[in-house]
This record gives structure tokens, C-alpha cells and sequence, in this order.
């Protein structure tokens, strides 16, 4: 969403800087909620990684994910991507690891760090892992279970079609046993219900039954109100004005209430 909303595609065009001053902002009006970030691929590797790392725990961030592709990347359910080698993934994971431990003097609930392992390329480690579509399940489950030996507390598997791969993927995952941070054995497991892509349409209640602990709708609020403001622009160009639209639009009344903002008195700013 950062991306399209920057007018540019998913492909790692954005920076380290880009994506640490939308944490800083969206932490600070949150009312306190922790907030597990997108990484990309970390923005480099070796000390890129805790760099990385050490930026969004700075801008306020409880963990991150960061995927197993080659740069230039690109979302996980698109065609054409590229995984770097296990052992570069492993070295990032290791890397991010190091680095938050470092910054919570080895307290590992303070952030977590998630391997993402592309699936429609591997699985989504949390690191996040996109092996799956490029490589098959076998490979995925190989390599996640590689970045949660590196000290990865999550797994997001990217691109699984299926209910039923989602929960193959987290019965693999379970049969590593206990961690520190996840109740039912293995690690914490993330799933993303991006819409046109290559999942079928999963409800939440499905996806905890399957074993997973958190499931993402990336870019459906943005799909929503970009596809809202279109309508409206359509409207004010064919009725040369808005008036029969205002149903559509959210109200003054309704905007203040969302700030906590009333008129004629002072304001507090969030977390002041």
C-alpha cells in the first residue's frame, strides 16, 4: 500500500527512509497498537539488515518481515521473482535477530522478526518466504524451517493457493516443537489475504483453525477508497458537482470524531 500510495509499483523502489517516516507517523496517532512492518527484502543485507533493524525500532515498530527475493523484488503474487540462497536468507535472519536482541538487551517479545518465504516462489519468513510458487511446498517447509534455526520468531508463507496448503504449511511448522513466543509449538505463523492474487478467498476463522496467528489485508483499504474516489471524480466530471454524492462521503461530524477533535477547544496531541 506505501508503495501504490507513493504512485510507483511494489518492485523495492521505495527506501529505508520512506518506509521508517510512514512508521513514525502511523505509530504516533495509533493509540498504542504494536505494528509489525513490511521490509522488503531489508533494504541490502550484512549491516543493511540491522540497520534496518535498528531504524524501525527507533520509528517505533514492534517487529518486522523481511522476504527471501532478489532485488529488484516484487509482490509476492506476481510472476518473474527471483529467491536469493538459503544461506544469504539465513544470514539476514541472523543478522535482524542480532540486532533486536541487541536493542532489547535479549528480550525476545519486545519485537519480533518474521521471515517471509515466497511460496508462489517459497514461503514468507517473518521472515517471509516465497519458495512456494517457484519451488513447490517441499523447498518452502525447507528453507522456514532454516530461518526459524536463524532466530526467526514468525513465518509468513507468500502466494499458498489453498485452505488446505495453509494448513500443511503450519502442521510442518508445529512439528518443530516449542519456542519462547508461540503457545501451540513452532513459530508464530502470518497469512496474507490479498485479494486478486493466487489465495482463494479464506475467512479468519478458517485461517486460526489452520494454526495461524495473523492474518493481513494489505491493500484492501486502499483498493476501497481508490476505487471511492474514482466514483467521486467520475461524478463531479459528468454532473459538473458533487450534489447526490454526499451520501458517499464520510461527514465533517464523523472526521472530528475520528481526530477526537472538537471546535473551539484545544486539541492534545496523540501520545503527548
Amino acid at each position: 500500500a506505501l508503495s501504490a500510495a507513493s504512485g510507483v509499483p511494489d518492485i523495492g523502489l521505495l527506501t529505508l527512509d520512506q518506509f521508517t517516516a510512514k512508521i513514525k507517523e502511523v505509530v504516533t496517532f495509533s493509540g498504542g497498537l504494536p505494528f509489525i512492518c513490511d521490509a522488503d527484502t531489508g533494504f541490502g543485507s550484512d549491516e543493511m539488515v540491522s540497520k534496518t533493524v535498528r531504524e524501525y525500532i527507533a520509528a517505533g515498530a514492534a517487529g518486522l518481515h523481511i522476504e527471501d527475493q532478489e532485488f529488484p523484488k516484487r509482490c509476492g503474487h506476481l510472476e518473474g521473482k527471483t529467491l536469493v540462497s538459503t544461506e544469504e536468507m539465513v544470514e539476514k535472519v541472523q543478522r535482524a535477530r542480532a540486532a533486536a536482541d541487541a536493542a532489547y538487551n535479549g528480550e525476545r517479545d519486545h519485537f519480533i522478526v518474521c521471515a517471509r518465504k515466497k511460496l508462489s516462489l517459497m514461503l514468507h519468513n517473518f521472515k517471509s518466504t516465497d519458495a512456494y510458487s517457484t519451488h513447490g511446498m517441499v523447498e518452502a517447509i525447507s528453507r522456514a524451517k532454516k530461518y526459524v534455526e536463524a532466530g526467526a520468531d514468525m513465518i509468513f508463507p507468500e502466494g499458498l493457493a489453498t485452505v488446505e496448503d495453509f494448513r500443511t504449511f503450519a502442521d510442518e511448522m508445529q512439528k518443530l516443537g516449542p519456542m519462547d513466543l508461540a503457545p501451540r509449538g513452532g513459530p508464530f505463523l502470518l497469512a496474507n489475504m490479498t485479494e486478486f492474487g493466487k489465495t482463494e478467498s479464506i475467512k479468519l476463522e478458517d485461517f486460526a483453525a489452520a494454526g495461524y496467528d495473523c492474518v493481513i489485508y494489505p491493500v484492501s483499504t486502499l483498493r476501497c477508497a481508490m476505487k471511492a474516489a474514482d466514483e467521486c471524480l467520475r461524478h463531479l466530471k459528468e454532473e459538473q458537482g458533487l450534489k447526490g454524492h454526499e451520501d458517499e462521503m464520510q461527514t465533517r461530524a464523523q472526521l472530528y470524531d475520528l481526530l477526537k477533535y472538537k471546535p473551539g477547544t484545544e486539541w492534545t496531541y496523540p501520545n503527548a
